[in-house]
């Protein structure tokens, strides 16, 4: 797994937001005027944090030339061993321009920290709007940044190796997370995940995981050349029990992503006439787990692209972001003294809690 960007179109802080939420490993490093800014990460978690500003050296009056003063993270706890890796953390998270580049990979380190980057990004944020409102100083060194950096782009548009990355439709997903509100309505969420699954398959269904059977919602397919509705409606009444052996139900089970293949009896049996021919190779389900138990799980097939492996992951998070949001929404539900479900409030039926 491998994305790149400018900071200009996407915020850091979604970025490693996302990256904290997929439980991902790896290294994120930001390029910008000012220098090269690394943060390690093993399951989500902040492990360690370095930089290598670039200052002006001026020898025995002459010509300034560029150096490089190297700061890692102090991860003794000591004062006087410099800035702690939650000050740099934080500090490098608030970084406003320059490219990012994100790695996955075991981090090179023997830091035995392991910080949630949700607390830390509160944390950077408190301190700086305290900072703020008491009329304090508050101007970050690595904040004072040109929009554009020259090269950089090219020099993070790289994969470990040093060969070209391949492009990838990661700042879209981006996208679509930022845009979407929090309080959004259950089928905004439907739409969020079928938006983002468009940039990994052709086709897609929703179902939703009833107790004794999987109910369709919608989808799409990009090669269908008759009426949107129809197809939907198609789509909308599909159910197959929960009894019935596919890989659909072995994944609402485990509550993990799956693969498999369709049969043609299942095919001719469960799916719509609408929805196209029978697929030729596997098609792939990903769950979206609210709480302790799937409550939707997305099917998609005929892949839109052969190099698919970063998109897929990005719609997993996709799948896990919205997860969390049912389990909010549920919890919010159960806090007002509500006894309408999730599902009621997602699919608009009665049923309680």
């Amino acid at each position: 797994m491998a994305f790149t960007g400018n900071l200009n179109a996407v915020a850091l802080t979604d970025i490693v937001q996302l990256v904290g939420l997929a439980q991902k490993s790896g290294t994120l490093t930001v390029v910008t005027g000012r220098g090269r800014f690394t943060v390690l990460f093993r399951d989500g978690y902040v492990v360690d944090a370095s930089a290598v500003r670039f200052a002006r050296d001026t020898p025995n009056g002459g010509e300034p030339r560029k150096k490089e003063l190297h700061v890692r993270a102090n991860l003794s706890g000591e004062p006087s061993r410099g800035m702690s890796l939650e000050e740099m953390a934080g500090k490098i998270f608030r970084l406003g321009a320059g490219y990012f580049n994100f790695q996955a990979g075991e981090p090179q380190t023997d830091s035995p920290a392991a910080l949630d980057v949700s607390g830390l990004l509160l944390e950077s944020f408190r301190q700086h709007d305290e900072a703020v409102r008491d009329g304090a100083p508050v101007t970050n060194d690595y904040e004072a940044l040109p929009d554009e950096v020259a090269g950089a782009e090219q020099a993070l548009d790289a994969d470990v190796n040093g060969a070209p990355a391949k492009p990838n439709s990661l700042r879209h997903l981006y996208g679509l997370l930022k845009s979407h509100p929090e309080e959004s309505g259950g089928r905004d969420h439907v739409q969020l995940v079928l938006e983002a699954a468009r940039q990994v398959f052709d086709r897609a269904i929703m179902f939703e995981v009833a107790a004794e059977e999987l109910r369709g919602v919608t989808g799409y397919c990009a090669g269908h050349a008759g009426d949107a509705g129809r197809l939907d409606a198609a789509l909308a009444a599909v159910r197959i029990p929960r009894e019935v052996n596919s890989p659909l139900q072995d994944v609402v089970e485990a509550r993990h992503i799956g693969i498999g293949e369709a049969s043609a009896e299942w095919w001719q049996s469960y799916m719509p006439a609408e929805f196209g021919p029978r697929p030729e190779m596997e098609y792939v389900a990903l769950p979206v787990v609210a709480g302790g138990g799937c409550a939707m799980v997305l099917y998609g097939d005929t892949y839109a692209h052969r190099e698919f492996a970063d998109p897929l992951r990005a719609l997993e998070i996709v799948c896990k972001h919205v997860g969390v949001l049912l389990e909010n929404e549920r919890l919010r539900n159960r806090d007002s003294g509500t006894r309408r479900s999730w599902r009621d409030r997602l699919f608009g039926g009665r049923e309680a809690d």
